[in-house]
């Protein structure tokens, strides 16, 4: 997705030579964009519908696309662990990204019990709120460490 490659941008700007720590948030964002907004598309899936706009779930249904959500968001925090496995951030952002992981979890599976526009409007709300806390986490770890990874 086109909003992925702004954090490669954002690397590029730092050091000309392509990193993995800019390609590794560029593919947080990359698998986030999907949970993000087909929870949307769930809330107003009649919109989508009526305008002829096939979103996943007009074309499968709200309680599958509820389950989409769900592994796409098991593979978004399983991603979101990696920078932490390789030595890239620290505990900081292993710990924003295990607590707002588990929530933005916790909101997927209350979508695919309950799937409703209020439930689905959650669930993009946690979206939001479980990426803006990964990228503070991203900057004040890398502020706070000793030495920030090489770009």
């Amino acid at each position: 997705m086109a909003g992925s490659f702004a954090a490669m941008a954002g690397g590029a700007s730092v050091k000309p030579e392509l990193g993995l720590p800019p390609l590794l948030v560029a593919l947080i964002i990359f698998l986030w964009t999907p949970s993000h907004f087909w929870s949307f598309a769930i809330a107003k899936r009649e919109d989508y519908q009526k305008a002829n706009i096939p979103m996943l779930p007009v074309i499968v249904g709200d309680k599958r696309a509820a389950r989409f959500i769900f592994v796409n968001t098991i593979f978004l925090i399983l991603t979101s662990l990696l920078p932490y496995a390789l030595g890239i951030f620290g505990e900081l952002y292993l710990a924003a990204a295990l607590s707002t992981g588990a929530f933005f979890i916790i909101r997927n599976l209350q979508l695919i019990l309950h799937t409703s526009e209020p439930a689905a409007l959650k669930n993009f709300k946690a979206s939001m709120l479980y990426l803006l806390i990964l990228l503070l986490a991203i900057v004040a770890d890398t502020a706070l460490m000793a030495s920030p990874p090489s770009i």
